[in-house]
């Protein structure tokens, strides 16, 4: 007969190995579910990168391409407003280079300085739109140089003519080269740009 105190050790020890064998397999488990977890989580990490690079990629991809899209469409418009600059330019360059014509001999040349003053403006209203930035500002520096002596002069004759208003006017003369591109054309940062000289 087995005592009664054996069966309460058996059903211990029955009892405590039953708890370990439990404790086994939930770690195993718990083991095998971290493992995946730690493999899912490596494979969404390289999956993101994947798709950082391929949007890096078509981000690069993008502004290239604007870029592109960029250039045409100011060439495009570089060269409409070329057109008009050399189409109505002459006209403005002649009236100029009278002025030299009339200092340097001026027997040659038959110059109204009123005439040529309401000329100029008559072209500055209508063209002045196609001047870039600091050909305008020369036009006008020009134009108001020549007021002043229309203003003050006693005789509409070419001895009013001052060497001042000669060199506005060849200043303006080298900007229209300028705008129409005979010194060339660069690339100024992302833009089209003519190349500037200082003199002839």
């Amino acid at each position: 007969m087995t005592p009664p105190w054996a069966t309460v050790i058996a059903a211990l020890v029955s009892g405590l190995l039953v708890a370990v064998a439990t404790y086994l397999v939930n770690r195993r488990k718990t083991n095998a579910e971290t493992d995946k977890m730690r493999a899912e989580t490596d494979k969404l990490r390289a999956e993101t990168a994947k798709l950082r690079s391929e949007l890096r990629h078509l981000s690069d991809i993008i502004a290239v391409e604007t870029d592109k899209i960029r250039l045409t469409t100011q060439q495009a418009a570089f060269a409409k407003l070329q057109e008009a600059r050399i189409r109505e330019y002459p006209h403005l360059y002649a009236l100029l280079s009278d002025l030299q014509k009339a200092l340097d001999q001026p027997a040659t040349v038959t110059l109204s300085l009123h005439e040529l003053l309401r000329k100029i403006n008559e072209w500055d209203s209508q063209y002045a739109v196609f001047l870039g930035a600091e050909t305008s500002n020369k036009c006008h520096a020009f134009r108001m140089t020549l007021v002043e002596i229309v203003r003050d002069m006693s005789a509409d004759e070419p001895s009013a003519i001052t060497e001042r208003l000669v060199d506005t006017a060849e200043t303006l003369e080298l900007a229209l080269r300028t705008d129409l591109g005979i010194y060339g054309i660069g690339v100024d940062g992302p833009d089209l740009a003519p190349r500037e000289v200082d003199g002839y």
